[in-house]
């Protein structure tokens, strides 16, 4: 199993700084793109899309409970129906 808290590349080692790998690492990018659609989410909400308040707290609550992998496909499943109808 790979780390996943800091960037793998031959050159990490030699030029970047622990704070630089992490930044580039697939945690940093997963958490990012996980905020990115809780906050997505609260937007449609207030602009009226059919988006409870109700869905957006589960959303919320789940977005950082589980594995990054599982939290992807979980925020995936969520919004799929909803930009089917778009």
């Amino acid at each position: 199993m790979s780390n996943t808290n800091s960037y793998e590349s031959p050159f990490c080692t030699r030029y970047a700084s622990e704070e630089m790998q992490y930044i580039f690492s697939a945690d940093k990018k997963f958490t990012t793109w996980r905020k990115l659609w809780v906050a997505l989410a609260r937007a449609e909400m207030k602009l009226g899309l059919p988006v409870t308040e109700a869905q957006v707290k589960q959303l919320e609550d789940g977005a950082f409970s589980a594995p990054p992998f599982l939290q992807t496909a979980t925020i995936y499943i969520f919004c799929l129906p909803l930009y089917h109808r778009l």
